[in-house]
């Protein structure tokens, strides 16, 4: 079982840097790799979140997660299982695009509402190296997107209007 990890805030510089991707070449990358997605698995859980991404927890790789697993604080939001994501690649995005309001456990108490694609079609690995393939739709294409922004070194403070006061 995976152990907490204290989850960044929008003041730590390593959140704005670029993730390299994750190795698997050897079985001690491998378990690694295994050994730090339980961690954001368990850490996830115990934060209330739908997604993280391991920039949030120090990491700069490009992994993240999502689940949606009748979340209290997102109790509208459909089901969806949870889904780790190794060195995902954006193959595809929609042209239609939608709104929705987007919280960030690195960003806490803060909200705004982006449009963003309606989907995206993504190639990855999980956390054993076996590729994977898949279009993902409304919530987990939310999710998504939002997430692989910390891997670019994005969060949603970056798209909020600085606020000028006299």
């Amino acid at each position: 079982m995976g152990k907490i990890l204290e989850i960044l805030k929008d003041n730590e510089a390593s959140l704005k840097e670029y993730s390299v991707f994750a190795k698997f070449e050897t079985s001690e990358d491998k378990k690694r790799v295994f050994n730090l997605i339980e961690d954001m698995k368990v850490t996830l859980k115990e934060a209330g979140g739908v997604g993280l991404a391991a920039p949030q927890i120090g990491v700069n790789e490009r992994i993240l997660l999502i689940e949606v697993d009748n979340n209290p604080r997102y109790s509208k939001m459909p089901n969806y299982k949870l889904q780790v994501f190794v060195n995902p690649i954006i193959e595809k995005v929609s042209r239609k695009q939608g709104y929705f309001v987007e919280g960030c456990l690195s960003v806490p108490n803060e909200w705004i509402e982006l449009k963003r694609p309606k989907w995206v079609r993504v190639s990855w690995k999980d956390q054993t190296g076996r590729p994977f393939k898949k279009k993902l739709t409304g919530v987990a294409a939310r999710i998504f997107f939002h997430e692989y922004d910390h891997l670019e070194g994005v969060l949603i403070s970056d798209f909020m209007e600085d606020v000028e006061y006299s």
